[in-house]
This record gives structure tokens, sequence and C-alpha cells, in this order.
């Protein structure tokens, strides 16, 4: 329900509004003791990949990085988060994305 939401206000809201907010609280989350949390931060940002494309793309380098550091995550289920936020961002993020293949 959740990721839902951040889909639905990422495609309804200018990615200057709720792109920021997400990605801080991402980072903040996603050194949290609980793998629930930190796969909730990852997949946080794949959910945003379609509405907030320009402003991922923008960043696209720190965006990727942060995903790949994911997989070192000691929790399968964080793992299987960051594999999936990456498949959406490889969708929503194309052309770009391919500068990294």
């Amino acid at each position: 329900m959740a990721f839902r939401f951040i889909d639905s206000l990422a495609l309804n809201l200018p990615n200057k509004v709720i792109y920021t907010p997400i990605i801080q609280a991402a980072n903040l989350i996603r050194t949290h003791q609980s793998p629930w949390a930190r796969k909730a931060s990852y997949l946080a940002i794949g959910v945003m990949s379609e509405g907030c494309s320009d402003f991922l793309k923008q960043d696209l380098e720190v965006v990727l990085n942060t995903l790949i550091q994911g997989f070192q995550d000691s929790h399968q289920s964080v793992r299987e988060a960051v594999g999936l936020s990456l498949g959406y961002c490889s969708e929503h993020l194309k052309p770009e994305i391919m500068d990294y293949h």
C-alpha cells in the first residue's frame, strides 16, 4: 500500500516536490538495523523510478552506486529488493541507464 502511494505521488506531483524527500528518507533508512526498513528504502527508489525518471536520470550514477551497494547487504530480502529496484530503474530510466551496462 505504501509503495502504491509513493508511485502515485511520483506520477502526479512535480518531480521537484517528491524526489528530494523520498531520496533523503531512503538514504537514512537504508542504514537502519531492521532488514525490512532497508528493504523498503531500496524499493522506494525503484517504485519512484517511473514518476521521477527525469530527476533520477540526473543522479543516475549515485542512484546506481547506492543500489549496487545494497547487493552487499547481509539479508537476502534486502538483496532481492535491490534486484527488483534495479529492474524498475532499467525499465524507466532508458536510454541513459544503458551507459552503465
